[in-house]
């Protein structure tokens, strides 16, 4: 078989739909490298020729997978059905059950106070569109940042003002005398932030902004279920 002639367009296996999933899905692999005098490569630690990949899904089907269709887009011999990109953090399967019961066991570990911690963290970032969450800065929240069970992000008024205590803050800005009017959390925060850099930052510097981490994403549903507070049992209300 010609490797170069078999990543022709012209190809009718190319086109049936499994193999369309698979061009797809090399959108978004770890190109680690690519040899264009041998072309072969390494792609999500896996090794990659255009006539074989040391994958699972090539050892069971025997037809190109999603490794080497990206070898081939990266030789130039093939086109792939959108923009191909280069991610990093991309594993291969074994790697992400590895992964995956590793973030599994270190949830499972947790204490009642880190499981509540986690549990707020994960309720705000699965329920209401991925929004971060601000937790005043603790050994707790250390911790959990230690484990990468989750991870810092950027500023947004919108969780700091959930996580500010309306008393804290007009004590805060009083404290400072400050001329803002004491309605809302979220009124108080911007004026601070745009009147007040300086006082703002210091307030701020109180709090981490949290998401859930890749490797606590790589199992949602399990960990959110080992760090959920039980439910009450309400069940005698039938009896």
């Amino acid at each position: 078989m010609n490797p170069i002639g078999f990543f022709s367009p012209g190809n009718p296996l190319h086109e049936e739909s499994g193999q369309v999933n698979r061009q797809k899905s090399a959108l978004k692999l770890n190109v680690q490298s690519v040899d264009s005098a041998t072309r072969t490569g390494r792609i999500n630690d896996y090794t990659v020729s255009l006539k074989e990949c040391s994958c699972r899904d090539f050892s069971l089907h025997h037809k190109p997978c999603k490794h080497m269709y990206r070898l081939a887009y990266e030789l130039g011999l093939f086109t792939l059905p959108g923009q191909a990109v280069n991610d990093v953090s991309a594993k291969n399967s074994n790697e992400k059950k590895e992964c995956k019961a590793h973030m599994i066991e270190l949830a499972s570990r947790l204490n009642d106070e880190e499981k509540q911690v986690l549990y707020s963290v994960m309720y705000e970032y699965l329920y209401h569109g991925k929004n971060p969450t601000a937790l005043p800065k603790s050994d707790v929240v250390s911790r959990l940042l230690d484990d990468a069970l989750i991870t810092k992000t950027s500023v947004q008024l919108d969780a700091l003002a959930t996580a500010s205590r309306m008393d804290v803050l007009k004590d805060f800005v009083r404290g400072h005398h400050c001329d803002i009017k004491l309605k809302k959390k979220s009124d108080i925060l911007s004026a601070l932030a745009s009147d007040h850099a300086d006082l703002f930052q210091e307030y701020v510097s109180q709090f981490v902004f949290v998401v859930p981490s890749d490797g606590t994403m790589l199992a949602p549903r399990k960990i959110y279920q080992i760090v959920q507070p039980p439910q009450e049992d309400l069940s005698y209300l039938w009896k």
